[in-house]
């Protein structure tokens, strides 16, 4: 078999809420495709865990996990100003020393991994015979860990973007940081061998930014694994207009316009169904103070659950008539994991996204429901009702074209990384 080394500081135990599905799928089906799996990450990512994905891991896979010292607990022990308050510290010293701490963490919180990982990676190289590195981002380590690697042996470098990292981003001339953290990104890519996206959109940004050949850079979407889908529970008509948001809302991803358009639809009786939202995953406090949310909460018309594991989310996600998708406002070019599992269970999608973002393209392009643009009230009330009238009303489904679905499971997908680390493996022992 042909041997991969995969830096991932986000992996199983680490949640599929906090990024780990993309890389553990690749890791599942490599195998098939005569590649063995040789993965680096870190033993506590100071995130949420659910040990159920550790059973995706298949036996050909050799996973380490090396030790990190993470700065965020530095971060989180002065985050609050009445604890630097307490120890005496004026506020512009407090401001000092909290500039201070991000210092030690350049370029991102998880820098602590990446010595680690690239000892651990030379040792791996070494004693494997490793043909080939993958890095995955974010966070934005991983990729500096990769490139220090292709540096010290030779070996071709795959940079695979879940998330855009700087290039995606504005700086001002002032940002010294933002502006060095481009100019290393820009260095990495020019490195690599190659550089897969999850979007045409994201793959258009970073051909822009970086001024090199197109073919360097690929599209590998994410998807969804049918062995993950086969249990999952059916809706029930019982009276209820049930709308499911899985994942992760904060600021720039919370649909506020939302929220505020469904209290005043069912304040005027717009629904001869009970409404019922249900969000399993994590809400920042930001977006739980709003006063439509909490409204909502208050009149049992909203329901937040704490995370579940994989299998679970799935599986509530068949109870739902729609599905609610909301994307990053700062990052349009992206296209959200959790579409493509809202995708495998052919219900209508309600997207919200930054205006022309890839997101709304996605949605509206194969017919999956309805995307408007975040701040668009009007459309956005229109979609809600159009939506309901579709399930509870018309009780039509989503259909889709044959084989279009399949295009996006997680083993077709392996197979697209597959011929492009075969390819670079190719031409590596060519020019020997």
């Amino acid at each position: 078999m042909k041997k991969i080394l995969i830096l991932s500081y986000l992996f199983p135990p680490t949640s599929a809420l906090d990024g780990a599905m993309r890389t553990l799928k690749f890791v599942k089906y490599l195998p098939h495709f005569g590649y063995k799996p040789y993965v680096i990450t870190v033993k506590d990512a100071f995130l949420s865990k659910d040990e159920t994905l550790l059973g995706d891991i298949p036996e050909e896979a050799s996973i380490l996990m090396v030790r990190q010292l993470d700065p965020r607990y530095l971060r989180r022990l002065f985050k609050h100003r009445n604890s630097l308050a307490e120890m005496g510290l004026s506020s512009r010293r407090q401001g000092l020393l909290r500039k201070l701490i991000s210092l030690f963490a350049f370029p991102d919180s998880t820098v602590s991994w990446l010595w680690p990982a690239v000892i651990s990676g030379l040792k791996k190289i070494k004693s494997d015979k490793i043909d080939i590195i993958l890095a995955t981002a974010p966070p934005y380590s991983d990729f500096i860990a990769g490139y220090l690697l292709k540096r010290l042996t030779g070996k071709p470098l795959i940079m695979d973007y879940r998330d855009l990292q700087m290039l995606s981003k504005r700086t001002s001339k002032i940002d010294l940081f933002g502006r060095w953290k481009k100019a290393i990104e820009k260095k990495i890519i020019k490195y690599s061998d190659a550089v897969i996206t999850t979007s045409e959109s994201s793959k258009e940004t970073l051909i822009k930014a970086c001024g090199i050949a197109a073919d360097k850079f690929h599209v590998v979407t994410n998807g969804f694994d049918s062995d993950d889908f086969v249990s999952s529970a059916k809706r029930v008509d019982d009276g209820f207009f049930r709308i499911h948001y899985s994942g992760y809302l904060y600021g720039k991803r919370a649909p506020f316009g939302f929220f505020d358009i469904i209290e005043s639809l069912i304040s005027r009786n717009a629904f001869s169904h009970n409404v019922k939202i249900r969000i399993t995953g994590r809400v920042e406090t930001e977006v739980l103070d709003s006063n439509s949310f909490s409204s909502l909460l208050k009149n049992n018309n909203l329901i937040i659950e704490n995370m579940l594991v994989y299998k679970d989310s799935i599986s509530a996600l068949g109870e739902a008539d729609i599905f609610l998708l909301t994307s990053d406002s700062d990052i349009p070019g992206m296209l959200p994991a959790k579409l493509f599992e809202y995708l495998a269970l052919n219900k209508p999608i309600l997207a919200l996204a930054p205006e022309s973002s890839a997101t709304l393209d996605f949605v509206n392009k194969y017919s999956l429901g309805v995307a408007v643009e975040f701040s668009d009230k009007k459309k956005i009330e229109e979609a809600i009702l159009k939506l309901y009238r579709l399930v509870k009303v018309d009780k039509l489904k989503i259909t889709h074209e044959p084989g279009f679905k399949e295009q996006f499971e997680r083993k077709d997908l392996t197979k697209k990384l597959v011929g492009i680390a075969d390819t670079l493996i190719a031409s590596t022992r060519g020019n020997k």
